[in-house]
């Protein structure tokens, strides 16, 4: 009995440290604020709770249930059964976070990987699912209690409305230059990626890792916290940004609970308030929702694949945040691929999902085979269309020729019909080619003949006209119409004239 009450006393809950909002964590050079970076959101706010829970004169870290609805109000999430989920398992994870921080052995610098948890315990109960039983690794003792020098003490509630753990990780670092009195930090880019744990393929360019970095972090910062960066500025060496200063200012942020009042004996850094946080443009506000909501589930989607090869979720934002979707897409599905098809895998599945992920060949091929798609679809659209053009030219040619002849043979029926003695002057000219020798005599001879069947043996006008207005386009005509050409060359030039232009464009040669 004696001995489950010494348990029951290291045993501690969020009721019993009163709802506290203040959290202190050792800072500077050989502190935990660069392993914030580590977490995803939400093992981000299951570590905040945690240290909420540790009190400035503990000196030995107790075994803590937490709630899991305490976890959702104290960031002011909603009450969905996903929240709940992500919370319990963000737990499981934690359980397997290390966490790397430097230190002093004997003067000699280290980096030194640390567990983040001693246990992590999940009820079987049903009625119990919604506690969570942790407890922090004994080696974290000199970054979380009995902190006598440069450590970081915040109001967890400023990062409550933080959507992006780059923006938390920038907030602890600005706070606690803030609170050593330097109010203009300055940063190199490298720096500044070495405290984020940017990898290095993530936000190569500058103005990338400005947009979605930096001014996220300003943004957020200025509209939730307690500080405000009134100024940033570049810093360039030969034309290239290699450095930026955030010109820092404190505020006073209305709240709806105050803090508890400092324990006795309890020395921390504090600043001075100097104006009142201005509320944020209610449209801005409502747009950043918006965004935040489309690219939290997008996160959500993606992480269900990748779970359950121990792929941390805040991987998975560092892939929404600084890759394309159809990249991130395209590796995840590569790999679900050659699993279902029962291809092996010779490293570890997480890690080949990160390398594919990352990858940028089987965007480029999918580029490619859309560009071969697209060159293939526009090449069959040209030869419709030239084949739809070239329907159209031969329409247009064969309308333009009918009407061309047409023409021509109107004027040459209306000049035979006019003339009293054309038509003889026509019989004579064919009777004098049958009378020379070679080809004209033969095709004189086939006209002739043609043209005295058409007769029906008769030498009258009428029966001429009858017989050339009923011929077709074929011998006679031919022989008929190059015969009157000869003899008027400028009527049927006229027409000729009339038809050239359009002729031209059509490529169609009249005669």
């Amino acid at each position: 009995m004696a001995k489950n009450a010494t348990q029951n006393k290291l045993v501690q809950t969020k009721k019993d440290s009163d709802y506290r909002y203040t959290i202190r964590l050792k800072a500077g050079k050989f502190g935990l604020l660069e392993a914030i970076s580590k977490f995803d959101l939400h093992e981000f706010r299951l570590f905040g709770t945690m240290l909420t829970m540790i009190q400035p004169t503990d000196s030995e870290f107790s075994s803590t249930i937490i709630n899991v609805g305490d976890v959702v109000k104290l960031f002011a999430l909603s009450r969905g059964a996903r929240n709940y989920d992500d919370i319990r398992t963000a737990a499981l994870r934690l359980q397997k976070k290390f966490l790397e921080v430097y230190e002093e052995i004997d003067g000699i610098p280290y980096k030194t990987t640390v567990p983040l948890l001693d246990q992590s315990s999940e009820p079987l109960n049903a009625r119990d699912r919604n506690h969570i039983r942790v407890k922090f690794h004994a080696k974290l003792k000199p970054y979380l209690l009995e902190l006598k020098r440069e450590y970081l003490t915040a109001d967890l509630r400023n990062v409550v409305g933080i959507q992006s753990i780059y923006t938390i990780q920038m907030y602890a670092v600005l706070k606690n230059q803030f609170n050593l009195g330097n109010k203009e930090p300055k940063y190199s880019l490298e720096r500044l990626r070495d405290i984020l744990s940017i990898s290095p393929e993530l936000y190569v360019k500058y103005g990338s890792f400005k947009q979605q970095i930096i001014m996220r972090a300003v943004r957020d910062i200025n509209t939730y916290t307690d500080l405000e960066v009134k100024e940033l500025v570049e810093t360039k060496q030969k034309r290239q940004i290699t450095s930026v200063t955030f010109v820092l200012e404190g505020k006073t942020v209305v709240r709806w609970q105050t803090l508890p009042k400092a324990e006795p004996g309890q020395v921390e850094l504090e600043f001075t308030p100097v104006e009142v946080i201005d509320q944020p443009n209610e449209q801005e506000s409502v747009d950043t929702q918006v965004e935040e909501k489309a690219v939290n589930g997008l996160v959500d989607e993606l992480y269900e694949l990748v779970e359950r090869f121990e792929i941390s979720r805040r991987t998975v934002e560092e892939w929404v945040e600084g890759l394309p979707e159809q990249q991130i897409r395209l590796g995840i599905d590569h790999v679900l691929t050659e699993l279902k098809n029962g291809v092996k895998i010779k490293k570890s599945i997480a890690s080949y999902i990160v390398a594919m992920v990352h990858s940028t060949k089987l965007s480029d091929d999918v580029q490619a085979k859309e560009k071969q798609k697209a060159e293939r679809t526009a090449h069959q659209q040209r030869s419709q269309q030239q084949q739809l053009v070239f329907e159209q030219n031969a329409a247009a040619k064969a309308t333009l020729l009918d009407q061309y002849e047409n023409e021509r043979r109107v004027e040459l029926i209306s000049a035979f019909r006019k003339s009293a003695d054309l038509y003889r002057r026509y019989l004579e000219h064919l009777r004098g080619n049958q009378e020379k020798p070679g080809l004209g005599m033969s095709l004189s001879s086939v006209v002739a003949s043609q043209l005295t069947t058409a007769m029906s043996g008769q030498n009258s006008k009428d029966a001429f006209m009858a017989a050339i207005t009923n011929a077709g386009y074929g011998l006679l005509y031919s022989d008929l119409i190059h015969w009157y050409e000869q003899q008027s060359p400028k009527a049927l030039a006229q027409i000729r004239e009339k038809y050239a232009v359009v002729a031209q464009s059509l490529g169609v040669q009249l005669h």
